[in-house]
């Protein structure tokens, strides 16, 4: 009777869980293909009869907003790719080689990840400015590495900690060099760990939103940023607003569902050792 109990209320607070997260997302997508008149109605109206005007006004007729999606995709895929790129061969010489100033630098990039972007954006500002980067994709993505590699690094040293020394000695001894061992075994074991930190990376690019606000323009404008767009001094049109930010929740949640399999062996795969 008391495991019943138990098991009962653990499916409650589950539910009540899910709820909370699920019903943001919910009011947003209602609040998309909500007739505009019925907005600020009392009580709020949840049957009524949808429409698509939304989306077709806000990425179909104008066409700028399919422009600053295709940019955030751009962005933050190629920043994901070129940290991962960078991190994973750092990460590995972080986890396996003790080397001088290797926990300082360890510090360093945890520091990085807790310091607020706007520290950064005055003088990435002057810097991309002075360079010529300013409203180009390199530039977003180079600013983004400020962030998305001390991430990818932190988040591939667990999993490589994780995989026997072992297994290396046994290729060395098979005759593999470092290239091999680090691309033919070491990312094939981590592969789950890598879809992990790449999916968190990702996340993270997509949602900034100080950056581009300092150094996007014109085409290089990311979807968030141009959210802001339907903010205006006489009011708010909040269907447009849902619109894009219901799009704009679509690729981290797709990515999170296409990768649930392999994201939660990554967590586990990077908690013990051995």
């Amino acid at each position: 009777m008391t495991d019943k109990l138990i098991n009962f209320g653990t499916i409650i607070i589950l539910l009540f869980v899910t709820i909370i997260f699920i019903f943001p997302i919910y009011w947003v997508f209602q609040l998309s293909i909500k007739p505009p008149q019925l907005n600020l109605v009392e009580p709020p109206a949840f049957i009524f009869t949808p429409t698509l005007e939304h989306y077709i006004y806000t990425f179909i007729s104008p066409g700028k907003n399919l422009i600053n999606l295709s940019s955030s995709i751009i962005v933050s895929t190629v920043a994901t790719i070129v940290a991962f790129a960078f991190s994973f061969p750092a990460s590995y010489a972080f986890s396996r080689f003790n080397f001088k100033y290797r926990n300082s630098l360890l510090f360093w990039f945890l520091s990085l990840l807790l310091t607020p972007p706007i520290v950064f954006t005055i003088p990435y500002y002057i810097l991309m400015s002075n360079i010529g980067l300013r409203g180009t994709y390199v530039g977003l993505v180079i600013v983004y590495q400020t962030f998305a590699i001390p991430l990818t690094i932190w988040l591939l040293k667990s999993f490589i900690d994780a995989i026997p020394i072992e297994v290396e000695e046994a290729a060395l001894i098979d005759g593999a060099d470092s290239k091999t061992i680090l691309l033919r075994i070491i990312l094939p074991i981590c592969a789950p760990g890598a879809a992990v930190s790449m999916a968190f990376t990702f996340v993270f690019c997509w949602n900034n939103l100080i950056f581009p606000i300092i150094l996007a323009e014109g085409p290089t404008r990311t979807l968030s940023l141009a959210t802001f767009e339907y903010f205006t001094v006489t009011g708010a049109t909040w269907n447009y607003i849902a619109t894009c930010s219901f799009i704009n929740i679509l690729p981290p949640l797709i990515i999170f569902l296409l990768l649930r399999r392999y994201i939660v062996r990554g967590l586990t795969f990077g908690a013990v050792k051995g």
